[in-house]
Parts: structure tokens; sequence; C-alpha cells
């Protein structure tokens, strides 16, 4: 489970297995651009785990982010 949620109050919570992985990194820079704070599971049980760390910390928007064109 990784996380780059600093002190964002808008959390990205990303499976990176979904699709064919390639979009983490797209997924990445957009949230930098908009100011997104992202974390990324691992392994089954990590996206309601990360979320919960996320709330805890203070984040007031949680979100699954998925792939799509740009």
């Amino acid at each position: 489970m990784t996380e780059d949620v600093g002190t964002s109050d808008c959390v990205l919570v990303v499976n990176p297995e979904s699709g064919n992985g390639e979009h983490v990194e797209t997924i990445r820079e957009l949230a930098a651009e908009y100011g997104f704070a992202v974390a990324v599971s691992e392994e089954a049980g990590d996206p309601v785990s990360l979320a919960r760390r996320a709330a805890d910390d203070g984040a007031t928007r949680i979100g699954p982010a998925a792939a799509t064109a740009r």
C-alpha cells in the first residue's frame, strides 16, 4: 500500500491492477495538476484501509480513480 496523501483534503484511491495498469502514472500527473493526493492499493482490502486513513488524516473528499482516455 503506497500513499502520497500528505495534507491534501482530496484523495484518489487507485487500483493499479485495474485495466492494463498503465494508468497510475497518468492519474498521479493529473492529481498533482489539480492538487489531489494519491493512494495506491497493493492488495485486496487496501482501498478501504487507504480511504479510512485518508479520512483520519483530515481528507474530506475521497474517491476511486479509474483509467479513462484523456
